[in-house]
C-alpha cells in the first residue's frame, strides 16, 4: 500500500485521478491532494458535529458542560487531587487506584497547572484534539474516499465513517481517554508495520516500542494489541507472509522480546507499585468490570455472555472475519497488511472475551479504528491508487457502500450521538447536582455513594464507593461476595459517613435496617440514559436524620423544575424509634 509519505510533492494541482498515479515510485513529500481533501472535509464534519452535541447540551444547562458520564470527573477528581495534595485517588489524603488510564490522568493533572480555570473543559479539548490527530494519520496512510462538492456521495462516505462508524464526536462527549488511546493504537500498528517491512521510519528506531509502553498504561487492553503485533512478527519469518526480507529468525525473536518487554515492563511495575500500595493489581475499575476478575466472572466466561458480548457491536466480527481470511489468503511476498490483520485477529477475541463492550461504545473504539484503516489498507492493497480509473472508482464505490451497510451494524452509536445531549442533562440532575449538594453541606465530612464522579470532584472529604471504583476495600468484599447489610453497616460505624447518596439499585436489598430513607429526588421529565428516576439519600444514623432533611429542603430550590424533592414523612419517626433503642 503507497502512503501518502511516498507521494510526489508537485501533486497539489493535478487532477485526483493523476495524483497516485506515480505514488509507488516517488519521493516522500506533503499530504498529496485525496488526503489532504479527506482531512479537510472528515475534520469539518468531526467538529462541527461534536460542536452542535456539545452547544445544544449547553443550552439547556445554562451554559455550563456535563459530560454524558460520570466518569472523566473520576479522572478529574484524581488529577485535582494529585494537583493540590499530592495524593492519587479521590480523596485528599487516601490513594486509590481509582483511574482506569494513568497515562490520561497525568495528562490532565498536567494541564490543571496552567489551565486550571477550564477544568471541567480539559476531557472534552484533549478527546477533540486526539480525534483529529486520528483523522490526520487515516489521511496519511492512504483513503480511497475522496470528498469534495462534485463527489457527494464521498462526502456522505466520510459523514459515515466519522460520525457513526468511527463515533469520534460520541467519544469526544464521552470525555475519557478512549479517543487518547485509539489514536495511540493507529499510531503503534503503523510504526510496526512499516518497521516489519523494512520502510522508512517515523522516528527514532526505538519510538515504536516507546509508544506502546505508554500505550500500555493509557489502556491495558494495549496487551491484546502487543500480542497481535507479536504474531505479526513471527509470521512474517514464514510462508506465505513473508515479504522476502533477509531478517534472521533470531533477529525476529529479538524483536519479539523487545515488543513483550515494552508491553509488560510498565504492566508490572504499576502492579508492583499498586501491591506496595495495599491495592490490587490493576486499577480497581479493570478489576470491576473485567471478566476475570469482576463480580461477576464465573458466569461472564462462559459460553452465552461471551456470544452476547460478541454481537453487542457487530463492527468487530465483520472487522475479525475480514482479517482471518486475508491471513488465510495471504500471498508469498505480495501481501502487505499483516501487522493490521495479526492484531485485528488477535486483539477482538480476547478483548470480547475479556473485557467490555458498549456502554457509549467506548470500551472496544481501538479495534473499531484499527478495523477502518485495516479497510482503507485492503482497499488500496487489491485496487491500488496506480490502478486504471476504472479500478480506483471501483475502491472508492466499495468503501462507500461498505460504510452504507454499516449503519444498521451501528445502530447504537446513532442512538447515543442522537442522545448524548439528553443525556448531559441526566448526568446533570442527578450526579452532578448530587456533587454540589454534599459539597455545600458535607463537605470536609465523609459521605458515602454509587455514583462516584461528580461527587467526588465537587465534595472534598472522605468518600466510599459502594461500586468499588474508588474503592479497593469494597471491591473486595464485593469480588467476595461479602459486600452485604452487616458489612454496609460497620463501613458506616468505621469510616463515620452520616449520608448515603445512591439509586435504589444500588445496594437494592443490602440497605442496613438501621439506615432511615430521608428523601427522595423524583424526576418527571424525558430520561434518555440515567439509570433510574429516582436519586435517594439515606441517613445512616438517627442523628444525621433532621440535619440531612433540613438541607434537602434548602436545596430544593436549585432543583430543575421537573425535579421534586420528596422527603420521607416517617423518618423522623424512624430515627426517634432506633434512637430509644428499638429497632
Amino acid at each position: 500500500m503507497a502512503t501518502v509519505d511516498e507521494l510526489p510533492g508537485g501533486t497539489r494541482d493535478r487532477p485526483d485521478d493523476e495524483v497516485a498515479a506515480g505514488a509507488e515510485s516517488a519521493p516522500e513529500g506533503p499530504v498529496a491532494r485525496p488526503g489532504r481533501d479527506f482531512f479537510r472535509w472528515s475534520l469539518g464534519i468531526y467538529l462541527t458535529v461534536t460542536a452542535v452535541l456539545v452547544l445544544v447540551a449547553m443550552s439547556r444547562l445554562h451554559w455550563h458542560y456535563v459530560y454524558v458520564l460520570d466518569d472523566p470527573a473520576i479522572h478529574l477528581s484524581i488529577a485535582q487531587n494529585l494537583v493540590h495534595h499530592g495524593t492519587w485517588g479521590v480523596a485528599a489524603g487516601h490513594y486509590q487506584s481509582a483511574s482506569s488510564s494513568p497515562v490520561w490522568t497525568l495528562l490532565l493533572a498536567v494541564l490543571l497547572l496552567p489551565l486550571g480555570w477550564m477544568r471541567d473543559y480539559l476531557p472534552l479539548l484533549g478527546n477533540v484534539a486526539c480525534g483529529v490527530g486520528i483523522l490526520y494519520v487515516l489521511s496519511r496512510v492512504g483513503t480511497p474516499l475522496r470528498p469534495a462538492l462534485r463527489r457527494p456521495t464521498h462526502v456522505l462516505g466520510v459523514f459515515l465513517l466519522v460520525v457513526i462508524v468511527l463515533f469520534l464526536p460520541g467519544l469526544a462527549v464521552v470525555g475519557m481517554e478512549h479517543s487518547l488511546h485509539c489514536l495511540m493504537m493507529l499510531l503503534v500498528v503503523l510504526l510496526f508495520e512499516r518497521k516489519l517491512r523494512d520502510e522508512p521510519s517515523w522516528g527514532p528506531a526505538w519510538l515504536p516500542y516507546a509508544l506502546l509502553a505508554v500505550a500500555m498504561l493509557t489502556r491495558f487492553e494495549t496487551a491484546f494489541v502487543a500480542l497481535g503485533i507479536g504474531l505479526a512478527i513471527l509470521l512474517r519469518g514464514a510462508t506465505p507472509w513473508s515479504i522476502g526480507d533477509d531478517r534472521t529468525w533470531a533477529d525476529r525473536l529479538r524483536q519479539l522480546v523487545l515488543v513483550g518487554l515494552s508491553a509488560a515492563v510498565p504492566l508490572a511495575a504499576y502492579a508492583a507499585f499498586n501491591r506496595l500500595m495495599g491495592q490490587g493489581l490493576l486499577p480497581n475499575s479493570v478489576l470491576y468490570k473485567s471478566q476475570l476478575t469482576g463480580p461477576g466472572s464465573a458466569t461472564s466466561l462462559s459460553l452465552k455472555p461471551i456470544v452476547e458480548r460478541t454481537f453487542q457491536d457487530p463492527l468487530l466480527s465483520v472487522f475479525w472475519v475480514a482479517a482471518v481470511l486475508y491471513l488465510v489468503a495471504c500471498r508469498p511476498g505480495r501481501n502487505r497488511n499483516v501487522v493490521q490483520a495479526s492484531v485485528l485477529a488477535v486483539a477482538t477475541p480476547l478483548h470480547v472475551i475479556l473485557a467490555q463492550i458498549g456502554w457509549y461504545e467506548r470500551y472496544q473504539s481501538y479495534l473499531v479504528v484499527l478495523g477502518v484503516m485495516f479497510l482503507f489498507s485492503l482497499v488500496a492493497e487489491l485496487l491500488p491508487a496506480t490502478g486504471d480509473r476504472a479500478q480506483r472508482h471501483l475502491g472508492s464505490r466499495l468503501t462507500i457502500a461498505a460504510l452504507v451497510l454499516a449503519i444498521p451494524f451501528a445502530h447504537y452509536k446513532i442512538t447515543w450521538t442522537w442522545y448524548a445531549p439528553g443525556s448531559s442533562v441526566d448526568m446533570y440532575r442527578q450526579h452532578y447536582l448530587a456533587g454540589k449538594f454534599l459539597g455545600q453541606y458535607y463537605d470536609g465530612k465523609p459521605v458515602a455513594t454509587g455514583e462516584l464522579g461528580y461527587i467526588s470532584l465537587l465534595h472534598q472529604g472522605g468518600i466510599t464507593d459502594f461500586y468499588g471504583l474508588g474503592d479497593y476495600e469494597v471491591l473486595r468484599a464485593k469480588q467476595q461476595k461479602k459486600e452485604n447489610a452487616a458489612f454496609l453497616a460497620d463501613l458506616a460505624r468505621k469510616r463515620g459517613f452520616d449520608v448515603a447518596a445512591m439509586y435504589p439499585v444500588t445496594l437494592g436489598f443490602n440497605v442496613p435496617r438501621n439506615w432511615i430513607l430521608v428523601g427522595n429526588w423524583n424526576y418527571t421529565g424525558k430520561m434518555y440514559t440515567a439509570i433510574d428516576r429516582n436519586f435517594q439519600f439515606w441517613a445512616t444514623t438517627p442523628q444525621a436524620v433532621k440535619p440531612l432533611e433540613a438541607n434537602l429542603r434548602a436545596f430544593a430550590a436549585k432543583l430543575p423544575p421537573e425535579e421534586h424533592l420528596t422527603i420521607n414523612a416517617l423518618a423522623e419517626y424512624r430515627a426517634a424509634v432506633l434512637a430509644g433503642g428499638g429497632h
